[in-house]
């Protein structure tokens, strides 16, 4: 039985995090190590403890098929880089991450933030 006490904050960078890295995975063809999913469900149950429900389920249906969109906002482009959003920021004004308007709308394209985290999800 795993118990840890982590503030909100916390919990909800941890749930990012472990679902970055899953999908790291996937794209990769790597399998998860064991016990992989089981932190992950506790991880979200104490996102949805800590936040509320409602919070909680923000990143299962506002991330879902990200591999899939081909432009994506700032927040799911931090979500994907596990980074924050004012590091995207700071990428997309330096230059180091492409960025559009589409819609009055500021955009990134999915293949610029693939090539600016080096196509493996880690920030190069």
């Amino acid at each position: 039985m795993l118990f840890l006490d982590l503030d909100a904050d916390t919990c909800a960078h941890l749930a990012i995090a472990l679902r970055a890295h899953k999908m790291s995975l996937a794209r990769h063809g790597q399998s998860e190590p064991a016990g992989f999913t089981e932190l992950e469900e506790y991880v979200t149950e104490l996102v949805k403890r800590r936040q509320g429900a409602s919070a909680a389920t923000v990143s299962d249906t506002r991330m879902h098929d990200l591999r899939e969109r081909e432009f994506l906002t700032r927040e799911q482009a931090s979500f994907i880089a596990s980074v924050s959003v004012s590091t995207v920021d700071r990428w997309t004004a330096s230059g180091r991450l492409p960025s559009r308007r589409i819609g009055g709308l500021r955009r990134i394209a999915r293949a610029d933030l693939d090539a600016c985290l080096g196509g493996n999800g880690v920030a190069a």
